[in-house]
């Protein structure tokens, strides 16, 4: 799929508010200069502010939660591009109200559910630009996924170690760091951690497969066997291809 140009609706995420905010603060100030008010009668005229941003607050909580619902249920669905795209762009006031980094993270979501990652990856990064700070972990680690696909896997490995902790991770990132880590002839051990760290959340029995492997090369066999009874189960509950059942016999016949 050929990429476009990051669409520049996200960037009137909050700008446009932002813009009524200051004009209603100059005009604020303005009178309050022109008609000589004391300093009490002047911030007094910022209560409309103050009741604007309150009014939309309680908008945004009570629309979210179903532009959410949406979203969700149109990705796993497997909703086209253009689809998503204009049940996104539909969302004039959240566009206007909704925080930025959330709605940027939505769309970035869309273009990497639909293989444009480069795309993804930039709307990652805007949202990352104004997001709160306990919302930069999480979307830190999106970036990561995206750089990976991607084929950027210096700064996906970068942006992975600066954002992995034991609060903030996930399988797919830890998993994308161990292949990084194998990739360019890093520590085997350390790849193995964080392959064990992406199996706890894992339970498609693939992923333990290329765990119980990385572990026969690193002569643990007794670990590697415990992996495999485990995966075996896993890939039984998921009716798993054939090629992944041919895998987890080859690596039990090196183990013999």
């Amino acid at each position: 799929m050929t990429e476009t140009a990051l669409p520049d609706l996200p960037r009137l995420a909050l700008q446009p508010r932002r813009i009524l905010y200051l004009v209603l603060g100059i005009a604020a100030l303005y009178l309050g200069d022109l008609f000589g008010l004391a300093t009490w009668a002047t911030a007094l005229l910022f209560a409309p502010i103050l009741v604007i941003e309150g009014l939309v607050r309680l908008r945004v909580k009570a629309v979210m939660p179903g532009f959410r619902a949406k979203m969700k249920a149109a990705i796993e669905d497997g909703a086209r591009q253009e689809a998503l795209l204009a049940l996104y762009q539909q969302q004039t006031f959240l566009r206007f109200a909704a925080p930025g980094h959330e709605m940027l993270g939505w769309l970035a979501r869309i273009h990497g559910h639909t293989g444009q990652h480069a795309l993804a990856a930039q709307a990652y990064e805007r949202a990352l630009e104004e997001c709160p700070r306990d919302k930069a972990p999480l979307l830190a680690l999106s970036l990561g996924d995206s750089l990976y696909e991607m084929g950027e896997l210096v700064r996906a490995e970068q942006t992975y170690r600066e954002a992995l902790t034991e609060e903030h991770r996930s399988s797919r990132a830890c998993a994308n760091l161990a292949r990084i880590i194998l990739k360019r002839g890093g520590d085997r051990e350390e790849a193995a951690g964080y392959l064990e760290l992406a199996v706890e959340g894992d339970r498609g029995g693939e992923l333990r497969l290329d765990y119980a492997e990385l572990l026969i090369g690193l002569e643990r066999p007794d670990d590697a066997r415990w992996q495999l009874d485990l995966a075996a189960e896993e890939l039984e509950a998921v009716e798993a291809a054939e090629a992944s059942r041919e895998k987890l016999a080859a690596l039990r016949e090196k183990l013999t």
